[in-house]
């Protein structure tokens, strides 16, 4: 006689996001068992439950209106080699199953819907000496799972197997209690209680992970595919199915049916309690097998298969306990190092996400007496001495709902003190001795980092360093011990040498009086922090860094500079007959005539230049001249100069520079009176006079009670007569004429005239 066998399969189909979760043609299943019940020998009730994704475009549940599919179930018995028909199965009963996180932190994704299918039937199976073998097939599994090969076109295979021991006792399978979680987070601890309950006497229930097996294929869900295929051997919906065997899912490297997860350390199942536990660190789908097997007295009773698909995604969480820290150590212990404190302050930086809420917080540290507790945001602690001491940052205590904890690790070192001292000649450069007077009573130091600004560096104990430029200049040193305490004092260091030789560069060593010759100083160190004193050796002096001096007498002049740096040191250079001084010309001249215009711009120049013997005159960039006194007439009205340069016979030179008014000319003026009678002659009342630089032009003309008749802007256009040029002929008598208008140099000028109108 066969047994019966009942095989059970679950896959987890989630969509997470679209991107991460596609779901394909067919791929609807989320996962299924069967178990079975002996109602008496040889009489069996079957309970078949399938999980498929609601959110999905795949099938739904076979044999429920619509599907294409009619569900059965193959009976093979004689231990599998004879095929005793199909069981054909009812519409299931559905239900919606709720998705609830397994953290009450974590956020579920609202896109998530599974269904439970559930298909229960009696079958009557005589008592054998042999197994049975109920079998249900169906494809497909999602394509997006990760540890299997060609999962897109990879079916699943459910059975169960009533053996011969169970058929005689007339023993009920074991019954997984809970469906696994549809989300689990990684690198989030998680766990699953993956037991099944067994109403067997004396029974005992032994958990493994298992390989799944293969079952179906795409068979009939492809275009063209012919009529029936879905129900071949390898279609969707293989019915009958074939014989056992069954093939298994082949893993992709580096997955294997004992770490369908992987990642390291792996996630386990207890043995004894079919506990899955761990902490998941590779995102994605896997297929994942766990069976039960059902032991009497030592024999092996039946096994309970279920495959079923395990999500892993990067989650964020409602709520989150942190701490700020120095080093993190998963899971969830927060390292703080403090130097030289017993008092400390740990800065709370936990976090929420729409929907979480800190309500409360409790700070725990453990003492070796004592237990010292805050329930401040952040915590404050005084500690009695150092060391290292555990504790704890609980958000919400003691809550059912969300709640998190940090675990903290306090490393309270003793204290470290930087400091150093120098030594160098204040007068003269050269190096400074830098000496480290650090202290670390109860530590070793490790490394030491000088700086000296701008950018310069040193790791030695005590370093000799060498300013390039003078200045208080800022030194810091900054010392590690083997705690990683760490330690930094900065000063400044006071460094004013002399030069070692003072170099004077003037800007010409030989000038023409009266001359102004500027003292640039090249020698190193200096700054206006030295008292710096400068003889000209004409008996004026200056003080700077720089100076200058106006040589009014010619002469051999010696220049003298003394320094005093800010400590006192004294150095001086002199420079004898250094500048030399020549005589030089006077330059001068004037013109005729003084007054010049645009009419008239024709201009004379008298020479009044002393001691000359070549002259050169530069007019407006226009013409240059060599000529004592040459004469010009200019191109243009405007502001112009005149530039004179007398040379002397030694090469000295002077320079005269005049400057000239060339206004423009505007004239403007009217006639007394006009007669329009179309002769050509005198018909139009207007202006005449020089007009291209006139401004602002307006001429009215009003009868003689004020009445307007005639305007215009423009200084070409006059008056025919007419009222406003276009009108009615006006009557003969006198009008009145006001015309304004402006100056190129902005004046404005106002006219007022009489004009006679004769007909």
């Amino acid at each position: 006689m066969g047994t019966k066998i009942l095989f059970k399969k679950l896959i987890f189909s989630i969509l997470i996001f679209a991107s991460f979760y596609q779901i394909g043609n067919g791929a609807h299943i989320v996962g299924a068992d069967m178990t079975y019940r002996c109602i008496s020998p040889g009489e069996y009730e079957i309970t078949l439950i399938v999980y498929r994704d609601c959110a999905s475009i795949g099938a739904p549940f076979d044999s429920q209106n619509p599907s294409p599919v009619t569900g059965r179930i193959t009976i093979f018995s004689d231990g599998g080699s004879s095929r005793d028909g199909m069981i054909t199965l009812d519409a299931p009963q559905i239900r919606r199953i709720d998705v609830e996180p397994q953290n009450p932190c974590q956020v579920v994704p609202s896109n998530l819907c599974v269904e439970s299918g559930t298909y229960r039937f009696r079958v009557s199976l005589p008592v054998s000496d042999q197994s049975y073998f109920l079998v249900y097939q169906r494809c497909c599994r999602n394509n997006t799972i990760n540890n299997i090969f060609d999962p897109g076109a990879s079916g699943a295979t459910y059975f169960v197997e009533i053996s011969p021991l169970a058929q005689q006792l007339c023993l009920d399978s074991p019954v997984f209690e809970d469906f696994p979680p549809i989300l689990i987070c990684n690198n989030f601890p998680f766990s699953f209680d993956h037991s099944a309950s067994d109403n067997s006497a004396n029974t005992q229930l032994v958990y493994s992970f298992y390989n799944p097996f293969l079952g179906g294929g795409l068979g009939g869900s492809r275009p063209g595919d012919p009529a029936g295929s879905a129900f071949a051997p390898d279609g969707v919906a293989p019915q009958p199915a074939p014989f056992p065997p069954y093939d298994e899912v082949l893993f992709r490297p580096p997955y294997v049916s004992n770490n369908p997860l992987g990642g390291d350390p792996r996630v386990n199942i207890n043995s004894s309690t079919g506990l899955i536990s761990g902490t998941p660190n590779v995102s994605g789908q896997f297929v994942v097998g766990v069976q039960v097997q059902q032991f009497l007295n030592g024999q092996l009773v039946s096994t309970i298969r279920r495959d079923f698909q395990f999500n892993v995604s990067n989650c964020e969480s409602l709520l989150e306990a942190i701490v700020r820290s120095d080093d993190f150590r998963s899971p969830n212990t927060y390292i703080l190092n403090f130097c030289g404190e017993l008092d400390v302050t740990i800065v709370n930086e936990s976090r929420t996400l729409a929907g979480g809420r800190i309500e409360e917080v409790k700070w725990n540290f453990f003492l070796e007496n004592d237990t010292l507790t805050s329930t401040a945001f952040n915590g404050s602690f005084s500690f009695p001495e150092t060391g290292t001491y555990e504790g704890q940052l609980i958000l919400n205590p003691g809550r059912s709902g969300c709640s998190d904890t940090a675990q903290i690790v306090l490393n309270l070192f003793p204290g470290i003190e930087a400091g150093f001292s120098f030594d160098y000649d204040t007068c003269f450069a050269g190096p400074v001795a830098f000496l480290d007077n650090s202290l670390a009573p109860e530590s070793q130091i490790v490394s030491r980092d000088w700086r000296f600004k701008p950018g310069n560096t040193s790791s030695q104990t005590n370093p000799d360093f060498e300013f390039s430029t003078s200045g208080l200049k800022p030194v810091s040193l900054t010392i590690k011990d083997d705690n990683g305490c760490e330690n930094t004092v900065e000063e400044l260091v006071p460094y004013f040498p002399l030069p070692d030789i003072i170099i004077v560069e003037p800007q010409k060593f030989i000038g023409c009086s009266p001359e102004v010759i500027r003292f640039t100083n090249l020698s190193e160190y200096l700054s206006d922090d030295y008292e710096i004193i400068w003889s000209f050796g004409d008996g004026s002096s200056a003080e700077g860094v720089d100076a200058e001096n106006e040589y009014d007498t010619p002469g051999l002049y010696d220049i003298l500079i003394e320094v005093v740096s800010p400590f006192g040191c004294e150095a001086s250079r002199f420079f004898s007959s250094y500048i030399e001084i020549l005589e030089g010309p006077t330059a001068g001249f004037s013109v005729f005539p003084e007054e010049l215009n645009a009419f008239d711009p024709f201009v004379q120049i008298v020479d009044q230049s002393m001691d000359g013997i070549g002259w050169q005159y530069n007019f407006n960039n226009e013409v240059r001249y060599f000529d004592r006194e040459p004469s010009h007439t200019f191109s243009d009205s405007g502001f112009v100069f005149i530039k004179q340069i007398v040379f002397r016979e030694n090469g000295c030179t002077d320079t005269a520079i005049l400057e000239l008014d060339l206004p423009p000319v505007v004239t403007f003026f009217l006639p007394n009176a006009f007669v329009p009678n179309g002769d050509g002659l005198n018909d139009i009342y207007k202006g005449k006079g020089v007009l291209d630089f006139i401004d602002d032009f307006s001429m009215q003309i009003f009868t003689r009670w004020g009445e307007l008749v005639f305007e215009t802007n423009d200084p070409q256009k006059g008056w025919n007569g007419k009222r406003f040029n276009k009108g009615e002929d006006m009557p003969q008598g006198v009008y009145v004429c006001l015309v304004t208008y402006t100056e190129p140099r902005g004046g404005t000028i106002v006219l007022r005239e009489f004009a006679t109108l004769i007909r």
